[in-house]
């Protein structure tokens, strides 16, 4: 219960933080009026998602989502929400990512929250990685071999030290950071813990994919759940 109450204040504070920076930008410039209805959007966006990241977060403790009650997720939208969220779509933001989606319709068999945190987790890691001017490049697509559906996430830092991997998805174990990336503070460890948990719990997982030379940053890979994998579901319904 202690390491799910840590979780629960790490998503919390992830979600905050956001909220935080729009109030900032509103009570900066009061008489933007454009500005001021981005920053109540965006803010109303943020909280209903912090809302949304508790019951996920809570629902770990309840185990694996029971068969029939699978929500489907948009994989695009949950993409571009999470980047959104961070402020990484602004034309102003100091992190470069490029999304690939192919088809763009992919569907995955979770809840729409679960996964833009899962998502959120690992972009603030990448960037706490990163430092400024980095990038981050999110690809989706189903195997033509396996069928799976499989998400990749790779940043442009300097990956993960091989003597932190075999350690990295438990709890309180932080990565390293770029030391000099102003507005965040060093990870709690608890992002990617969180991270493995909603996905397995929906029947996916997340695992760290081994680097290349040509591309040293970290690599992370996700196999989304489909709704033909779960019992009692139409196959032609994925």
């Amino acid at each position: 219960m202690g390491t799910l109450s840590a979780a629960l204040a790490h998503e919390m504070n992830n979600l905050l933080t956001p909220i935080l920076g729009y109030a900032r930008l509103a009570k900066q410039k009061p008489d933007d009026q454009a500005l001021q209805r981005k920053a109540v959007s965006r803010t109303h966006d943020a909280a209903e998602r912090a809302v949304q990241a508790c019951a996920a977060v809570m629902s770990l403790a309840r185990g694996p989502v029971p068969v029939g009650a699978t929500q489907t997720a948009a994989v695009a939208d949950a993409v571009h929400a999470a980047s959104a969220l961070l402020g990484w779509n602004e034309p102003a933001a100091d992190t470069r990512i490029e999304i690939t989606v192919e088809p763009t319709d992919l569907t995955a068999a979770m809840s729409p929250a679960a996964l833009e945190q899962v998502l959120v987790n690992l972009l603030q890691n990448a960037r706490r990685a990163m430092g400024p001017g980095g990038a981050v490049a999110i690809s989706a697509h189903k195997d033509p071999d396996t069928q799976q559906l499989e998400m990749t996430l790779r940043d442009s830092g300097p990956g993960v030290p091989h003597q932190h991997a075999p350690m990295l998805f438990e709890p309180f174990v932080t990565g390293p950071t770029s030391g000099h990336t102003q507005g965040d503070k060093p990870g709690t460890g608890l992002g990617l813990w969180i991270s493995r948990a909603l996905m397995e719990s929906a029947g996916g997982s997340l695992e760290l994919s081994p680097s290349l030379p040509e591309q040293p940053g970290a690599c992370f890979r996700l196999v989304l759940p489909q709704l033909k994998d779960i019992p009692g579901h139409d196959r032609r319904a994925a």
